[in-house]
Formats: structure tokens, sequence, C-alpha cells
């Protein structure tokens, strides 16, 4: 018997052990997860197949990961990632987390953003995408736009447990409702915590665990109800619509949830149901939970607001709802609030003026009143500017307190000329909120708001906004304070005059909440005191009245220092200024104070405090300054203001007035920049802005300035330019404006004008504006100069109220802007042609709004059929009237015609359109072609004639570099069909002895039909230079990855290992036998090189993000070479001195270290530190330096010697020399 329960025992422990195998086994936990301690590893891991016996791939990650890109999982597989935290890397903006269609991804760890600045969400799931938050905490995220989550959510989401929902945001709308989690797709809630709103515009499943924890803030409502699975246990708040959008909310009737998954639902579910800010009335019907009242719609019973106020019996923390129906109601008299506490929402107010023409809606005695989600309109009607008979005050306040919440918006009152203003604060304390609105009230004495002497108005928040004034004299502006305002945040604006007047005390600011204020004009009356507590950041108009004489205190601090830069925010009538005494600022006559010569501006600006973008340091000019050298400002965030501020040119020779270097700005309003010398032709230079500073521009005129594109324009930016109604008049120079890849420019305004400037040099007619960047301008003109209006090379976007018109007519030339980039034309009136051109893409227009001239011209030398030339934008489509607007220049229309295709114009070639027959001149040979030119199709035929004791080297001959020609029954006789663009024909001839073996092209080959010119190239001239006629035999074979030398797969694995791909390798050697009969392998050529091109199979072709490059090996040597990639016939071709095996990658290279040989210079670009260096480039030879988007960011001419340029950011950049391309990464 005991043997038997030991052996049932033993059988019982086995089958657990075994039952707990087996479902290990099944989740995937055979196997330790991947353990992964950098974010490279974790890219590798995500992109790798699943482990042998595995059904999910389990990740722990070991440490804390900061995160730099993206990471995009697309891998199918089921992910689990659980240990340490995920942290956002300073500067990084994008996605944490990107799932694309088809992942199932359960994600367990943290995620912090570090307060970083974010300009995407933390986590996207794309459609068909599975996401599983389970226990992750995603925590101090900081985002750049107010209306975007921390999830967005287009697939299949599940929370079953975590946290997340708060965010910072450095955008404020005040029309919008923010959340932290956006569905358009199925999400299910089980367990976890959304500290914030999920807006739900998909499907949403409620299925809560009753044993852990469940909260969500708010869940703002779709059109689809909620799907109540499972018991609700805690209360979920719903909401539905826009404040700011009547009859957007929830109406009656509608099913705002429903069982599901065979659920019943019950009274205690529909308990759990809350309506944020309104009183909703539910019923449950059937399986379904449904507004009954409350909502919009027909409100049959009479509303008496003073009846419920009577009767209310809230406490201040605690005070009595009242919801106004949405439809509104009117008030024909006061209602009194008198040791009562309520809160009034819903609809609209409006003032009905049957039992009085001076209402007063709320008089506030004592107790409290808040008012939250509501209008109070003052029903003005058309009056618009004379004194009315019917007059609105919305709140006379007499004592207690008053709260204006979010959504309250008091509008359209008529004030009177005895201080029936909008608001009356006689006694008491009122606060305006974020998202209180007070605007568009017309009233006289005592501003829009009066606040008596034993009142207090704080503001933390809302706008007091464009209220005016009816006609009279006695405005006095938005806010009259002769009491007390605490001006912590919010916005009193734009008001005729001034928007706050002072004859009390005023507090700016508050060092505790550092909350955003703006106010951009102050009356002052007599007695009337500015008490600062923190920096203006903005300036201010002051006035005064005639009672307030100079020697009064306008301006003092508490627990706050008074700045120069302060001082300098604040902007008097002509004849008066401030100055500063102690802690404070007195009202004094103008004299002269401030800087007034140019040492001293160097001087302020080395002894001046950093600053920041936002609150630069102010610098007060009072002289005009005569620049002779360069001020340099690094680091620093300076702004410069002055009457009749000037900078005049005073150097005698060439001189750049303002460098900013790191991360500087410069801010400039309403000066006039003058570089014009009597008899001078040295160069001038305004600005120049490297690639992390900003120049802010506004009324600001340069003129007279002779520029040179390259090292002394006008204005150079490589970082961020904004300049508003600016001028750039009678300036001369090969080019003016200089906008570096990186760079971004806006110009906006009616006067930002670029006008009567020249840019001829010699006979050649200058571009005026080179962008490589972004520009957008918007409104201006950029008219009458003699000059190409612009050249560009990256992203400009033209806007409405912009004038193109630069004719030439006088000159002798068509005018045309330089079109190599994307160009967007949004309205405006273009009245220059447009020169379409290649350069690493086609030029190309986007129309998003008709220009407003009949015609626009376009020019295209370089045409090809197929090139869409413009194409519609924004839903702009275009139509047969704008194919007609649009013609092609004379030259051209002879050759191709525009065609409506898909919301585009393309060019088309015209039927028997002839195209030219180019022949090339040769060694030792010529070519002689039947046809000059020749229509798409048509055979033409190449005749070969060598020269005595030469023969032709029939693999060399081909058209356009790459495709060969036909041969015929006669040896020296070949064809082709032509194409449909110009076809230039080259050949070599060889000695007549010369034997060549042609290579095995079978690895690197097209596989597109075409039948390419497979032989090496420049044997003719290695044929001199090895003596003549010997037997050369070119073997060319692939190379299987197995069978490479050691030290050409140890640099292929090095390569692979930073991401780079193997194409394939081909071992290219050529042989010859000389006179004594013996076979010599040439491994370097002599003196020269030979020229190589290897076709990529269209199965080998890879996305952009990297580059083809080659490895080659000779002789125990590895070298590195960038050739030229062709993308239209896919080809890569490279001239090279050595022989051996050339394997082809694709990714990132090194920088290239293969010889580069031009005529007796050797010349090298390598890598010094942080910086390119361009060695022995002959004198004259130009160069140009682009980064890796194909923008161009630097360039000049030879001197040679050593020329060097430090970029910017590290990265990948091309140096393109005289038709060659070298790659350079660091």
């Amino acid at each position: 018997m005991k043997r038997t329960n030991l052996f049932t025992r033993i059988l019982l422990i086995g089958l657990c052990f075994l039952s707990s195998l087996v479902m290990a086994l099944a989740q995937g936990q055979g196997k330790e997860p991947v353990r992964i301690s950098t974010q490279e590893e974790l890219l590798d891991v995500l992109s790798s197949p699943l482990r042998a016996g595995e059904e999910i791939m389990d990740i722990f990650i070991e440490k804390d990961l900061l995160v730099d890109t993206v990471v995009v999982v697309r891998n199918t597989t089921p992910i689990r990632i659980h240990g340490n935290s995920f942290i956002r890397d300073k500067g990084f903006s994008e996605s944490i987390f990107v799932l694309e269609y088809g992942t199932n991804l359960t994600l367990e760890s943290d995620i912090d953003g570090a307060n970083e600045v974010s300009n995407a969400p933390e986590i996207v799931v794309r459609e068909g995408a599975t996401f599983c938050l389970n226990g992750s905490n995603i925590t101090n995220v900081t985002h750049s736009k107010a209306l975007m989550g921390i999830i967005e959510n287009a697939g299949t989401m599940r929370m079953t447990g975590g946290k997340f929902g708060e965010y910072k945001s450095l955008e404020v709308k005040f029309d919008v409702i923010p959340y932290c989690c956006l569905n358009t797709g199925t999400l299910t809630l089980m367990s976890g915590n959304i500290d914030g709103t999920v807006s739900n515009r998909g499907k949403m499943i409620i299925n809560q665990n009753a044993s852990q924890s469940f909260n969500v803030k708010n869940i703002l409502c779709g059109d689809t109800p909620l799907e109540i699975v499972s018991p609700l246990h805690t209360n979920l708040s719903l909401s539905k619509g826009n404040p700011l959008l009547s009859n957007s909310g929830f109406k009656n009737g509608e099913t705002v949830a429903q069982g599901g998954s065979n659920y019943q639902l019950t009274e205690s579910d529909r308990e759990h149901l809350v309506f944020r800010g309104i009183n909703i009335v539910t019923e449950l019907s059937g399986n379904q939970i449904r507004i009954k009242s409350g909502g919009s719609g027909i409100i049959i019973v009479q509303f008496d607001l003073q009846a419920l106020i009577d009767q209310a019996t809230g406490t201040a923390q605690s005070p009595t709802l009242i919801t106004v129906p949405e439809k509104g109601i009117t008030l024909s008299k006061t209602v009194t609030i008198k040791d009562k506490h309520v809160k009034i929402t819903g609809g609209k107010i409006s003032a009905d003026f049957s039992e009085t023409k001076w209402l007063k809606m709320f008089v506030v005695e004592s107790g409290s009143l808040t008012l939250e989600d509501i209008t109070l309109d003052g029903n003005r009607g058309e009056k618009l500017t004379t004194p009315a008979e019917e007059t609105c005050t919305f709140i006379h306040q007499k004592g207690g307190v008053c709260h204006l919440n979010d959504g309250v918006r008091m509008t359209n009152a008529f004030g009177h000329l005895d201080y029936l203003n909008a608001l009356i604060l006689q006694k008491g304390t009122t606060y305006v909120h974020d998202g209180c609105f007070i605007s568009d009230n017309l009233c006289l004495l005592g501003g829009c708001v009066y606040v008596d002497k034993e009142a207090i108005l704080v503001m933390d928040g809302g706008m007091i906004f464009g209220n005016n004034p009816i006609q009279g004299e006695y405005w006095y502006g938005g806010v009259y304070v002769a009491g007390q305002l605490d001006f912590y945040g919010g916005e009193i604006s734009h008001h005729m005059d001034s928007n706050i007047s002072i004859a009390g005390v005023v507090n700016y600011g508050s060092a505790a909440t550092n909350k955003n204020i703006f106010s951009e004009s102050m009356m002052f009356h007599k007695g009337g005191v500015l008490n600062m507590n923190r920096p203006l950041t903005y300036n201010v108009t002051l006035t005064f009245d005639e009672k307030v004489q100079p020697g009064d205190v306008l301006v003092r601090a508490n627990g706050y220092q008074l700045t120069e830069s302060d001082l300098g925010h604040f902007k008097l009538p002509e004849g008066y200024r401030l100055e500063k005494k102690d802690n404070t600022f007195v009202l004094a006559k103008a004299g002269v104070s401030g800087i007034s010569t140019l040492q001293e501006l160097i001087d302020a600006i080395d002894k001046a405090p950093a600053g920041t973008a936002t609150v630069p340091t102010v610098l007060n000019i009072v002289k005009a300054i005569p620049v002779t050298q360069t001020i340099v400002i690094k680091n620093k965030h300076i702004k410069l203001t002055g009457e009749n501020l000037t900078f005049n040119n005073g150097a005698t020779g060439n001189i750049r007035f303002f460098s900013l270097e790191g991360a500087a700005s410069l801010t400039i309003e309403k000066a006039t920049l003058n570089g014009t010398v009597a008899g001078a032709s040295h160069y001038c230079s305004f600005f120049h802005v490297s690639n992390q500073s900003t120049l802010n521009l506004s009324w600001v005129t340069m003129t007279g300035a002779h520029s040179n594109i390259e090292n002394w324009a006008l204005l150079t930016v490589l970082g961020t330019c904004n300049a508003e109604f600016t001028s750039f008049h009678n300036n001369t120079g090969n080019g003016l404006i200089y906008i570096g890849s990186s760079a971004t420019c806006h110009f906006n305004g009616a006067e930002m004008n670029i006008a009567s400037n020249n840019c001829i040099v010699g006979n050649t007619v200058y571009p005026l504006i080179y962008n490589y960047g972004v520009l957008n301008y918007n409104g201006g003109s950029l008219t009458n100069n003699v000059a190409v209006p612009f050249v560009n090379y990256g992203e400009m976007n033209l806007g409405k109220g912009l004038m193109v018109s630069n004719p030439l007519w006088n000159y002798n030339i068509e005018n045309a802007a330089l079109v190599y980039g994307s160009l967007t034309i949004d309205g405006g009136n273009f009245q220059d042609d447009i020169y379409l051109g290649k350069k690493t893409g086609k030029g190309c227009v986007t129309i998003c709004e008709m220009v407003s001239n009949n015609q626009l011209t376009l020019v295209c030398p370089d045409a090809e059929d197929g090139w869409v030339a413009i194409k519609g934008g924004k839903g702009y489509k275009l139509t047969e009237a704008d194919l007609r607007r649009i013609v092609l220049a004379d030259d051209l229309s002879k050759e191709y015609r525009l065609a409506l295709e898909n919301n585009t114009l393309v060019l088309r070639a015209l039927a028997g359109q002839k195209y030219n027959v180019i022949v090339g001149s040769c060694l030792n040979g010529t070519l002689k072609s039947d046809k000059s030119q020749a229509a798409k199709g048509e055979v033409v035929t190449i005749t070969a004639t060598p020269a005595a004791g030469y023969k032709l080297y029939a693999d060399q001959l081909c058209y356009n570099h790459y495709y060969q020609l036909q041969a015929t029954a006669d040896k020296n006789v070949f064809t082709f069909n032509m194409p449909s663009t110009h076809a230039h024909v080259e050949a070599e001839f060889i000695p007549e002895k010369s034997n060549i073996t042609p290579p095995d092209t079978t690895l690197f080959t097209p596989d597109d039909g075409v039948s390419p010119a497979p032989g090496i190239g420049n044997l003719d001239s290695l044929i001199i230079i090895l003596g003549g006629d010997p037997d050369l035999e070119i073997d060319a074979k692939p190379v299987d990855e197995n069978d490479l030398p050691g030290e050409m797969r140890d640099a292929i694995d090095r390569e692979t290992t930073k991401g780079s791909e193997l194409i394939g390798s081909l071992e290219e050697l050529i042989s010859r036998l000389d006179s004594k009969g013996n076979v010599e392998t040439l491994y370097t050529i002599p003196s020269g090189k030979v020229r190589l091109t290897f076709f990529i199979k269209s199965s080998n072709l890879r996305a952009a993000g990297g580059q083809y490059y080659i490895l080659c090996y000779s002789q125990g040597e590895v070298s590195t070479i960038i050739p030229e990639y062709d993308p239209e016939s896919r080809t890569v071709t490279f001239e090279t001195d050595r022989m051996g095996i050339f394997s082809v990658l694709y990714g990132q290279p090194t920088t290239a270290n293969e010889r580069i040989t031009d005529g007796k210079a050797f010349i090298q670009v390598v890598t010094n530190g942080d910086r390119i260096e361009i060695h022995n480039l002959p004198t004259g030879i130009p160069y140009q330096i682009f980064d890796f988007s194909g923008r161009m960011v630097y360039g000049g001419i030879g001197n040679g010697g050593i020329l060097s340029w430090n970029p910017a950011t590290k990265g990948a950049y091309i140096i393109y020399i005289e038709g060659k391309s070298y790659k350079i990464s660091f």
C-alpha cells in the first residue's frame, strides 16, 4: 500500500512538472529572454527571426536605454519587452515606438520622456498592428503641440496595467480639448490608470478587472457607443463635443453605452457613468444606456434662474451646480447672489431689454459665483459706435468672490458713460482663469472691466481681448484699475489706445507660476504703479495723463531685480523716457542715454547676460553706428532697439556687419543697414547666421551692399531667419541671399520687398536668392530686380499676396526662376518664367492656388518625356483652363507639349520629334553617323574607321555611356535605335595586334533586356602606356562570399556590423603577354586609370537611406571607393588604378581612401577631426559640398593647398569636383 502511494505521488509530481514545462514552452519561455543593453542591439534583435523552439520573442532590457532614434517594429513575430526603462535622449523629438501593420508587441518597460520636447506621440500603433500596455508607466512627457496624444492607436490596443496621461504642452490652444490617447482603432481597457482624456473615434471596450486598479480621468466620446463587457466597479467620466461649438455635445435619446460579449448591463453600470460639467439624466433601456434628458433637444420646463439660486445650499468649496439649457435662456432683470454659493454652466444667457434698458445680469453682494462653459451675450445687435439706450453689465460685484472658468464667453455688450461697464468690480475678488474670453464689447468711461479701489482682479489665464470704445473721449482701455490687478497669466490685448489703465496697483507676473502673460500697452494715471515680479518678454507702449509728471515712479519691483533689458522693453511717447533709480523706473524727459559707438556695442554684447530666445537682452542704441569690424554674437540672445536705428559701412575692405555663432539669436526692429561706401568696390555682408542661430528682422531696410555669394553674401542663413516687413533694395553682386541646406527662412508681410537690386557681373546674370533649404515667402514682392529671381535646390513656398516680376527686356534676356528642387506657388502673382532643371532630382512646381497672372511660361532645356512639371497641391485640382494658361517656351514647345494626367502636367514628346546624334572624338580612329538628328525609334548607323595599325575595341562602342550598338555584316558598321533623348556615341580604338578577351559579366548584368557595354574603359590609353600592341586578357568572374580573402572578409564584416549590406563581389584582373611570352598580371595600372561599370540587378536595388559603395582588395590592401550611381541605368561607375576583387555594398560608407588623381595634382578628400579637408585641388577648380539630402551646404574654389570646412552636424556629405562625387561620413 505504501509503495502504491509513493508511486502515485511520483507520478503526480512528474505530471505537474510536465504540465509546467508545456505551459512554459507554449508561452515562449522555454529559453532565457534575449538581454539587451543598447538601442542598437534592440533594433538588431527586432529585425531578427525567432530562435528555435520559441513562439514569442522575449526581450529583457538590462539597463535603462537612451532612445535617439525611432524603434520601428516591423517583425510580425509576437514580441514582449520588459525590464528597465526607455529614456528619451536629449534633442530627440520623434516617436519612441512605431508599430507597423501585422506586428504584435506587449510592453512592460517604462518610458521616461525626460521632459524633452517631442513632436510626435510616444507610441504610434498603425492600422493592422496589435499593442498591449502591461504595467508600463509613461512619465515626464512634453509635447510641442497641444493636440497630440501620448499614444495614438489605429490598430488593436489592450491596456492590462500601467499608467500614463500626464504631459506638458508648449502650444496653448483655447479652442480644442487636449487628449493623452487618440483611438481610431479598437481599444480595450482592463486595468491601469489613464490620468487624462481618451479621445475615442473608433471602438472602445470596457472590460474592468475588479481585483486591479482601474481609473480613466475622462473619455471624450465619439459617434460609437462604449461597449461594456463586464460589471463597472469605478466611475467613468464621459464628455462629448467642443464647448466652443453649439449643439456638439450629447443629444437626448443618444446611446452612450451598450452591453457586449453577452454581458447584460445593470443599473449599477448606468450609475457608474458620470457626465462632465453637465446635468445629464440617463436610462437603461434593453441592453443600452441612453440620454434621457439634459442633452440638446427641446426643454419644455420654465427656467427660473433666480429661484434656483435662492434654493441653493452649496458651500464655497462645493457650490450648487446650475446647468442652463443648451438652447439658452434670456435675462430681463438682475439676478442677485447673496450669501449663496453657485456654479452656473451650460448654454447661453442673453440680455433681454424688455423690462429695463440698463441691464445688470448678475449682482454679487456676498457668497460666490462661479461661471464655467457658458456664454453671456449682451445682445448689442447692430449698434457699433453711438451711445445706446440699451446697455448691459454682465457682473456687478459688490462683495464676495467670482470665478470665471474655462469656457466662459462674455461678449457683445454695449456700455455707457456712467460706468456701466461689461464687468464692474466694486468690492471683493474676481478670478479670471484659463479658457475665459471677454471680447468684442463696446464701452466708455472705466473701460471694459472696471476694478474699483476696494476690489481685486486676479488674472491667472484667459483673455480680455479686442474690446473697443464707443465714439468719445472717455475711453479707459480694456481694464481700468483703481484698486488691484494681480496679472499672473493670460492676455489683455488689442484694445484701442491702451489695454490696462493703471490708477492703482498692477502686480505683473508670479515667479511661482511663470505663466505666459501679454499686454502690449498701458496707460498710467496719477498714483498708478506697475509692480514687476518677473522679466518682460515683449515690448510695452506706455502712455500717461497730464497729471503724471517726470519724477513719478511708474514701475517698481519686489523680490525681483529690474534690468536694463526690462527698461528697453518700455516704449514711451517722444520726449520721454524711463530712468532706472535703485529698483524702480522713474518717468524722465528724454535725453541721450544708450549706446552710441561700435566699441560700446561690442562691449555691451560681451558683458550682456545670455538671455533666452523669448527673453533676449535688450540694448538701446541712440546714434547711427559706423561698422568697421564684425559684431560677433556667440551663444547669446540680443535685441537691438533705438529711434532711427542705423548701421553704416565704415570699413576700408571687405566687411561683415553681424555674425551669429553657436546657439545665438539677434532681433532688430525698425533699422537701416547701409553698405554703401563712396568709390569702394569691396564686399559688404550684413548677416551671417550659423546653423544653431536665429535672426529676427522687422521693418529693417538693407541697401547699398556689394555682395559675393560664396563668402560675402548680403545675408547668409545656415540656421533660421524670420523677416517681416523688411526691404532689400539697391544692392549688387553675384547673388545676395544664401540659404543653406539645414536653414529655414520665413519672409512675411505686405512690405516684405526685394526690389531694384542688380546681379549682373560681367556678361552674366546671377540669381538673387540661392536656396538649398526651406524658404517660405508670403506677401510683399520680389520685383524689378536685374537678376534671376532665385535658384532653388531645396523647398520654396511662395504664398498669397507675393508678386514676382523681374523683366530683363532691356538686356535682351528672357528671365526665369531656376527650379531644381520643390517650388510651391499658393496664390500670389508670379510673372517670371520658370526654368526646370535636374540636379539631385527633377525640378517640379506645386500649385495650391492658380496664380493670378494670365500666363506662366516653363523653360526646360534638358527636357524628357514623362517629366512631371506641375502638380496640384493642398486639394487644388488642375483644369484644362490651367493647362492653357501654363505654356512652354518657344524652343521647348517645338519638341514637347504639356498633358494633364492625374492632377499633374507632364511633358510629353511631340510625335516625330527629332533628337541630336552627337559623335565623340576618339584616339586613333573616327566615328561617323549617317544622320545628325533622328526621331525616337529611328535606326541610326555608325561607321567606325580605325587609323592605320589600329582596330575598333567593340566592347566600348556605346551610346550615352552604357548602351551597346548592334553589329552588322560589315565589322566596322553598327546601328542603334534612337532613344527619346539626345544620343552621344563614343568608342575606343586599340592597336591592331592587341587581343582583348572580354570579361564575364554574369553577376553584374542588367535584367531589363538592355545590352550594355561590358568592357573596361580607357584601354586605348592603357595600351599606349604599356608600350603598345600587347595581348591583354581581361578576366572578370564572380566571387562567392565564402571564397573572399581573409582581409576582405574582415573588412566586409566591419561594414555589415554598421548596417551595410553586401550586394556581391567580382574579381577584375588584366593580364598581358610580354615579348618573351610570359604572362604578367597587372594589379596596379601605371600612370593612369581604367573605368569599370557594374550593373545592379533589380533584385539588388535598395530603398533610399544609404548608397552603393565599393571595397577593393588588391595585393593584401583593402580600400574604399565611392562610385557614381545612375538610378536610371542602375549602374555604379568608377575609375581606379588598382585591380583585384571589387565588392559592392549598400549602406553608409567610411571615408573614401582610393587614390584620386587629376593630371599631376594628387587630390585627396579626407577627414581631420571634425573637419572635411580637400588637399591639392588646383587653383580655380570649383568644388561643392552637399549634405545627405542633396542640398548644397558649402562650396568654393581650389587654392592648390588645403581647403577645410567644419560641418555643423555629423553625418554623410558628398564632395563634388569636376563631375566626380566623393563621400565623407563621420
